[in-house]
């Protein structure tokens, strides 16, 4: 019997729908959830439906009976290996406003906004620029590789890898508890968590992979000189995240070829693009590289 379940993370957001959906890309967890499955050689589940996940997920929800209405959630999908599906809900903090993947905010904005670097020209932007830095992940480049493995490549509770990485950043590993708040103590959108804070990873070629919780994209210019986001390809053995599906396939970001996103290129102060399934879309800095 395996010693850990599949897990997938989605976000419940009765405000910001995704897809015209409060559980933001559900279909896309459950696919994802069949595949790891089959990977793993997990042969004898039953057919395991979006119906029936979307209805844990309200259950889980549901718990929540004192909840604001507008609360969104993080909510943990586990599946083991003999099929038991369970769903855990955990408030989470209120969108960035630049967060939501169907804004092409995020992908339009100079990155000298993120960098702050741009001349405000009033009091209002000096605090848009202000909100801006503060909601930025700060990003550590690891010292050391993460080999790809059948457990980057699926999302499990195995998470050894990623948390010898934090480790070594100085960071401590990522729960369930860390990652979101209580209804009670429901933070603010630039609250700072443990969760704003992240380690860019890397494989024994020197291929940026991804982080401990996050796909990543960087701002690159094709050689036809276009401006455009490049997300590590698969081959680096990296997570085969929903968002990252899901802006690859709105054309948003571009899959890089192998070899052009290396952990020599990439310099301390260099801003780059991070999602997941919860918190949307974020910009991510290099704030330390660990040569």
């Amino acid at each position: 019997m395996a010693e850990f379940n599949l897990v997938t993370s989605t976000r419940y957001d009765p405000i910001h729908l995704v897809e015209g959906d409060r559980y933001w890309l559900l279909p896309l967890h459950v696919e994802r959830l069949r595949q790891a499955a089959e990977e793993h050689g997990w042969r004898n589940l039953k057919a395991l439906t979006v119906e029936e996940v979307r209805l844990e997920c309200e259950r889980a929800v549901t718990e929540f009976i004192d909840a604001d209405e507008r609360t969104a959630f993080k909510i943990r999908i586990l599946l083991s290996p003999d099929g038991i599906l369970t769903a855990t809900a955990n408030a989470t903090r209120p969108l960035l406003p630049s967060s939501n993947p169907e804004s092409p905010e995020i992908f339009e904005t100079p990155v000298s906004y993120w960098n702050g670097a741009e001349d405000a020209q009033s009091t209002a932007d000096e605090s848009r620029i202000s909100a801006a830095c503060l909601s930025l992940v700060s990003l550590y480049l690891d010292s050391q590789p993460t080999p790809p493995s059948i457990f980057t490549r699926t999302k499990t509770t195995n998470r050894k890898h990623y948390d010898e990485a934090r480790t070594r950043a100085g960071l401590p590993p990522m729960t369930t508890a860390s990652a979101s708040a209580s209804v009670a103590n429901r933070p603010a959108a630039n609250t700072a968590q443990g969760s704003d804070s992240d380690v860019l990873l890397f494989t024994p070629e020197s291929l940026i992979s991804e982080t401990t919780i996050r796909n990543v994209a960087f701002r690159r210019t094709s050689p036809s000189g276009m401006v455009v986001w490049l997300t590590p390809p698969l081959t680096t053995g990296c997570l085969p995240g929903v968002m990252r599906r899901y802006l690859l396939e709105k054309g948003k970001i571009q899959e890089a070829q192998d070899g052009d996103l290396k952990k020599e290129n990439v310099a301390a102060g260099e801003c780059v693009m991070v999602f997941n399934g919860v918190e949307g879309v974020r910009m991510g800095k290099v704030v330390e590289v660990m040569r």
